[in-house]
């Protein structure tokens, strides 16, 4: 309840606020978002507000997927009223969505407020187009995404600036399985590297610079990703 919160004692409204959104088939406690959540509580710097959906996020996925954009205006209408209470700007905002939660982050109602910043970790792919008008994209604020399974997840650039761990490809470190011939196997294999986007994110939360990226066009990376890598005894410090 929105008006009730003065009654929360740890909140600072001089500090930034990090808003987390759950994926699909998840909860706010989900162990996928936690990494995040506890990257943010160990630097003491931040406010945080977890969206928990979990109710309809436990329904079947085209079920979840077709009330993105009502989640979003849901979530979003209460993160408005919320920041007008407690005073926040919307530079202050930084909104942190996986999967499903990364296109309901990029929710309609935000746009005229024009949330200051939004990180999509591996934007669901399934059942959504290129140019599915309730995904996310550059539009809603200044926008990052990283794709760590193109399967699970989508390949599609919708970001100013899209990150491609390993290639964005399956599979991620750790996720790696021997027999891959049955069904099972190949879908743990998608879900592990999907859930691999927050274990990334959180990383770079807690120790900046821990990643080498090289700037590649998006086709590049699609074609040939050795394309990207810089030549060989270019690499400097």
């Amino acid at each position: 309840d929105v008006s009730e919160v003065e009654q929360l004692p740890h909140f600072n409204p001089q500090k930034p606020l990090k808003v987390i959104i759950h994926g699909w088939n998840a909860n706010r406690r989900q162990l996928a978002m936690t990494p995040v959540q506890n990257a943010y509580l160990t630097q003491n710097k931040h406010n945080i507000l977890a969206a928990d959906w979990g109710s309809i996020s436990s329904k079947p996925y085209s079920t979840a997927r077709e009330l993105t954009r009502a989640l979003g205006y849901r979530i979003g209408s209460i993160l408005s009223a919320f920041m007008i209470r407690m005073n926040i700007t919307t530079d202050q905002v930084h909104v942190v969505g996986h999967s499903l939660g990364a296109h309901i982050a990029g929710n309609p109602y935000l746009r005229p407020l024009f949330i200051f910043r939004i990180t999509a970790l591996d934007p669901a792919g399934p059942l959504f187009l290129p140019l599915s008008t309730d995904a996310i994209d550059k539009s809603d604020a200044r926008f990052l995404a990283i794709h760590s399974d193109i399967v699970l997840g989508e390949a599609v650039h919708r970001a100013h600036i899209d990150f491609y761990p390993n290639r964005g490809s399956t599979s991620q470190p750790g996720c790696e399985v021997l027999d891959v011939v049955t069904l099972p196997n190949i879908l743990c294999i998608h879900a592990c590297s999907h859930y691999r986007a927050p274990a990334f994110f959180a990383e770079s939360i807690l120790v900046p610079g821990n990643f080498v990226a090289y700037e590649c066009r998006f086709e590049k990376i699609l074609r040939s990703p050795s394309e990207c890598m810089p030549a060989a005894g270019k690499l400097k410090d």
